[in-house]
């Protein structure tokens, strides 16, 4: 058994081996169990588990000897957007930089030198990312220039599996084109409003009053694919106030009418 000082020359010899080495494992020779997430619904995060899977059918497999883990997280930041890192493990000590734009550096281990299990390696850390506004393709997330440290330092990487990740929101992308009803369509002071578009096109957003009269022209441009985001608030394009009770909300898309909503302008509670 390691005594104090020899448990600390270990620690400093397996940190020098997880940070300090140059040449990474290729991770284009280590073996990889990919998973494939097709997204139906829109989710606020994406949450992913990074495992490592020991090979134990290979005869000179041992347990127990893992030290310490370091690894990338590779992804494209245009197709997905980084929320989150965390350690699943306790009482370890687990520490991650942005290397480059889509690259992040792990490292995990233990202060007192214990060893991480193969259990813990196959639930070792929590990953979660976002969907980049108005995106409809795929991201790929992989776990890259992996080094596992085994006993006195040794690269024992070869001895393990480890997970990426496809991510698809192609389901997500709008298939027709139109204005949202707000969940509350009263307002007092101002409401925001969203649609969708099925392709990019010029749009047009008019505010009518219960006349039928032309208030404003909320918005008038060209827009790409997706789902947009609007206000209207009591003042129109002449600063001047709304008259309270129920407004028509137009969008026309390519100088055609194509759908409305109505919000209804409220005074508040109290004015006079």
């Amino acid at each position: 058994m390691l005594n104090r000082n020899g448990t600390t020359v270990l620690l400093f010899a397996i940190m020098c081996l997880l940070i300090s080495r140059t040449k990474a494992y290729d991770f284009t020779n280590h073996n990889e169990s990919n998973d494939f997430i097709e997204y139906q619904t829109y989710v606020p995060d994406i949450n992913l588990n990074i495992s490592f899977y020991a090979n134990t059918n290979r005869e000179d497999y041992s347990e127990n000897h893992v030290k310490g883990v370091q690894f990338d997280v590779m992804y494209n930041p245009a197709k997905l957007i980084f929320i989150e890192l965390v350690s699943l493990l306790e009482e370890t000590v687990f520490e991650y930089t942005e290397v480059n734009p889509g690259q992040l550096r792990c490292v995990i281990f233990r202060l007192n030198g214990s060893s991480i299990m193969d259990f813990e390696l196959s639930n070792l850390a929590s990953l979660s990312f976002a969907q980049p506004n108005n995106f409809y393709g795929d991201g790929i997330v992989r776990v890259s220039n992996i080094i596992i440290a085994g006993k006195y330092g040794k690269d024992i990487s070869s001895y393990f599996t480890s997970n990426s990740w496809e991510i698809d929101f192609i389901n997500l992308k709008p298939v027709y084109t139109e204005i949202y009803i707000p969940d509350n369509n009263i307002f007092s002071d101002s409401i925001d409003i969203s649609f969708q578009l099925h392709r990019g096109s010029n749009i047009q957003i008019d505010l009518y009053d219960m006349f039928g009269e032309k208030v404003e022209s909320v918005m008038s441009k060209y827009m790409n694919l997706g789902v947009h985001v609007f206000s209207i608030d009591n003042y129109n394009g002449l600063d001047e106030e709304l008259d309270y009770g129920e407004h028509k909300v137009k969008l026309s898309v390519d100088n055609e009418y194509l759908d409305s909503i109505y919000v209804i302008y409220k005074e508040v509670d109290g004015e006079k």
